[in-house]
């Protein structure tokens, strides 16, 4: 069952599933308030950045010191991307986990 569904910044249909979302509350109970924030990181993010396996990491400000991370991953098939799914979100106060990534966006 689909909880929710945004398009990324390229363009791509991103969705969040309720498999998903039981396995981001599960390992990070705090975020069950922020499941509009979530889509949100994805459609509008401060910036994109490279992930492992080819994940994408969407960035987003929550205050001077806090940032929400949803990791996604985009699906290419036949040359073209076409498909979209978060796969876990997650709230980070270390600067340093987001240092040494590429930055994808803007």
């Amino acid at each position: 069952m689909l909880v929710g569904i945004v398009t990324s910044v390229n363009g791509v249909l991103v969705r969040l599933t309720e498999e998903r979302w039981g396995h981001i509350t599960s390992q990070h109970p705090e975020m069950e308030a922020y499941q509009a924030a979530i889509l949100d990181a994805v459609a509008s993010p401060d910036r994109v950045l490279d992930g492992n396996n080819g994940q994408l990491i969407a960035v987003r400000s929550v205050s001077r010191q806090k940032w929400l991370l949803v990791v996604y991953r985009e699906i290419e098939a036949q040359g073209a991307i076409v498909d979209g799914f978060i796969v876990t979100a997650f709230f980070n106060q270390r600067l340093r986990y987001l240092e040494g990534k590429k930055q994808l966006w803007p």
